[in-house]
């Protein structure tokens, strides 16, 4: 199973989604979208430097591969973020 969301949503980040999806589907990796540059996101503390992020905007191409890597990979990556304000 890939959950594939954007970093920011509108209620709560990518990375809450993750965590709530992850008490049930542990074996879910994660693919994030973000507009946000990944100093923004990842020093920021939005997510952790070990998440899998394609930036905005992207290919369909870009889009297939990233899913397809997220899909190969070994294990979930870590969808726990840093308890920090988002990016403004």
């Amino acid at each position: 199973m890939l959950l594939f969301a954007d970093v920011m949503l509108p209620d709560r980040r990518g990375p809450e989604v993750a965590a709530a999806l992850a008490s049930s589907r542990p074996e879910t990796k994660v693919l994030y979208a973000s507009g946000y540059t990944e100093d923004d996101v990842v020093t920021g503390g939005v997510v952790a430097a070990s998440v899998r992020l394609l930036h905005k905007p992207f290919t369909m191409t870009e889009l297939a591969s990233a899913v397809r890597q997220a899909l190969d990979a070994a294990h979930p990556t870590t969808s726990e973020a840093p308890a920090t304000a988002p990016p403004q």
